[in-house]
């Protein structure tokens, strides 16, 4: 006999669909990533990155990770007079990747290749003249921290997410998670993160302006996501799954 497990309550209704019916433990991050990031990190990497609002988005290129609604959100708040900026840094799914800059450009938004040496925080600054500084190098596991705080948002913004691991790292480093509305059971709407309900660029475009008029909720949303994460370490995810051990012993032996 086996038991099935999945990282969340979403993918555990989509399995059972199947006739599955698993025990849902969720991923964890390190304990390290809940480090306080200093300060004079996310001053400098702001002032070389520039925008106003900043976001930062990292993961597939793939239409499900959201990156056409990123392109929207900031072409919405350029026209409303922001001076917004994008740094991405794009994984696998390359076919995507064509679709994207060309939706990009139609929007008349203009991308950077940017390739720093060494991973350094100085090194991100690119074109002034760009919108979306395309990350083309590695980006060392110490230097993801300073990318989640430093920016106005982190847009984890998936159509479809199991769970959602980058919108909770970011929560951890202190930063300000814009998460879609399936896996993401850590993210409480307005509370500890930004929650979409909609694929369309504008709402992220407007709960960044509302986020930029209120520095207050802004600082809170940060604190309270800093105290969720805390509750999905390794260790924390651990310790659920051994007490859920008898529980699941009982089931089969009955």
């Amino acid at each position: 006999m086996c038991q099935l497990t999945a990282v969340s309550r979403y993918l555990k209704h989509q399995m059972r669909a199947l006739s599955v019916d698993p025990v849902v433990i969720p991923n964890g991050i390190p304990k390290w990533m809940l480090e306080k990031v200093p300060p004079e990190n996310i001053k400098l990497l702001r002032e070389a990155v520039g925008g106003e609002p900043f976001f930062f988005k990292l993961g597939r290129m793939d239409p499900d990770k959201g990156w056409l609604q990123a392109a929207d959100a900031l072409v919405k708040l350029k026209g409303d007079g922001a001076r917004a900026r994008l740094v991405m840094k794009r994984g696998t799914a390359e076919d995507h990747r064509g679709h994207f800059f060309g939706h990009a450009s139609w929007l008349g938004l203009r991308t950077a290749e940017i390739h720093p040496a060494s991973g350094g925080l100085a090194d991100l600054a690119a074109e002034a003249e760009a919108d979306i500084l395309d990350i083309q190098t590695f980006i060392p596991d110490d230097s993801l921290p300073v990318l989640y705080a430093a920016a106005d948002g982190v847009l984890a913004n998936s159509g479809y997410e199991p769970f959602g691991l980058v919108g909770l790292e970011a929560m951890a480093s202190g930063g300000i998670a814009y998460v879609g509305s399936t896996g993401e059971d850590y993210a409480l709407s307005t509370q500890n993160a930004v929650v979409l309900d909609t694929g369309d660029g504008d709402e992220i475009a407007v709960m960044a302006m509302e986020l930029q008029r209120d520095p207050e909720w802004a600082k809170d949303l940060r604190r309270r996501a800093r105290e969720t994460a805390a509750m999905f370490t390794w260790d924390e995810a651990i310790g659920g799954l051994l007490r859920k051990l008898p529980l699941m012993a009982a089931t089969q032996m009955a």
